[in-house]
Protein backbone atom coordinates (compact mmCIF):
# COMPACT_ATOMS: atom_id res chain seq x y z
CA UNK A 1 0.00 0.00 0.00
CA UNK A 2 1.24 3.54 -0.87
CA UNK A 3 1.92 5.78 1.79
CA UNK A 4 -0.04 9.11 2.13
CA UNK A 5 1.49 12.04 1.40
CA UNK A 6 3.25 14.13 3.70
CA UNK A 7 6.12 17.14 3.96
CA UNK A 8 9.29 16.17 5.77
CA UNK A 9 11.84 19.02 7.28
CA UNK A 10 14.94 18.87 8.58
CA UNK A 11 15.72 21.31 10.97
CA UNK A 12 19.02 22.40 12.65
CA UNK A 13 18.34 23.98 16.04
CA UNK A 14 20.94 25.95 18.29
CA UNK A 15 22.89 27.18 14.93
CA UNK A 16 22.85 28.87 11.75
CA UNK A 17 25.39 26.63 9.87
CA UNK A 18 23.30 23.47 8.43
CA UNK A 19 25.87 21.12 9.46
CA UNK A 20 25.67 22.36 13.45
CA UNK A 21 23.03 22.15 16.29
CA UNK A 22 21.08 19.98 16.89
CA UNK A 23 19.38 18.36 13.80
CA UNK A 24 15.78 17.09 14.21
CA UNK A 25 12.99 16.09 11.73
CA UNK A 26 9.41 17.60 11.55
CA UNK A 27 6.85 15.67 9.78
CA UNK A 28 4.03 17.66 8.74
CA UNK A 29 0.68 16.21 8.03
CA UNK A 30 0.91 13.21 9.85
CA UNK A 31 -2.54 12.41 10.36
CA UNK A 32 -3.66 8.54 9.83
CA UNK A 33 -0.12 7.47 9.84
CA UNK A 34 0.25 4.92 12.69
CA UNK A 35 2.43 4.44 15.48
CA UNK A 36 5.04 1.88 13.43
CA UNK A 37 4.91 4.17 10.27
CA UNK A 38 5.62 7.24 12.50
CA UNK A 39 8.46 5.25 14.07
CA UNK A 40 10.08 4.14 10.78
CA UNK A 41 9.94 7.27 8.97
CA UNK A 42 11.73 8.49 12.22
CA UNK A 43 14.37 5.67 11.61
CA UNK A 44 14.60 7.03 7.86
CA UNK A 45 15.06 10.68 8.86
CA UNK A 46 17.93 9.17 11.23
CA UNK A 47 17.86 11.99 13.60
CA UNK A 48 17.82 12.25 17.90
CA UNK A 49 13.92 13.23 17.30
CA UNK A 50 11.55 13.43 14.88
CA UNK A 51 8.40 15.61 15.43
CA UNK A 52 4.75 14.99 13.57
CA UNK A 53 2.45 17.32 13.62
CA UNK A 54 -0.75 17.75 12.75
CA UNK A 55 -4.30 19.70 13.44
CA UNK A 56 -6.07 19.09 15.99
CA UNK A 57 -9.82 17.41 14.48
CA UNK A 58 -12.29 20.41 14.47
CA UNK A 59 -14.18 18.37 17.31
CA UNK A 60 -11.55 17.84 19.68
CA UNK A 61 -11.60 19.74 23.14
CA UNK A 62 -9.84 22.86 22.26
CA UNK A 63 -8.11 25.15 24.66
CA UNK A 64 -9.99 28.64 24.86
CA UNK A 65 -10.87 29.49 20.98
CA UNK A 66 -7.61 29.76 19.27
CA UNK A 67 -8.00 27.44 15.57
CA UNK A 68 -4.55 27.14 15.60
CA UNK A 69 -4.04 23.96 17.89
CA UNK A 70 -2.13 21.16 16.90
CA UNK A 71 -1.18 17.62 17.91
CA UNK A 72 2.46 17.01 17.84
CA UNK A 73 4.48 13.41 18.71
CA UNK A 74 7.88 12.50 19.04
CA UNK A 75 9.71 9.70 18.02
CA UNK A 76 13.17 8.48 18.03
CA UNK A 77 14.61 5.85 15.39
CA UNK A 78 13.95 3.73 18.05
CA UNK A 79 10.82 4.62 20.37
CA UNK A 80 8.19 7.01 21.08
CA UNK A 81 9.63 10.18 23.40
CA UNK A 82 7.24 11.27 25.49
CA UNK A 83 8.46 14.76 27.12
CA UNK A 84 7.21 16.31 30.28
CA UNK A 85 7.44 19.77 28.90
CA UNK A 86 4.29 20.61 27.05
CA UNK A 87 4.32 22.89 23.93
CA UNK A 88 1.28 20.92 22.42
CA UNK A 89 -1.43 18.32 23.58
CA UNK A 90 -2.04 15.50 21.95
CA UNK A 91 -6.23 15.78 20.22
Amino acid sequence: MPRQAFETLRYTAFSDLPDGGNPAGVVLGSSGLSDAEMLTIAAEIGYSETAFVDACPADADQLGTDTRNFAVRYFSPQIEVFSTKVIARRC
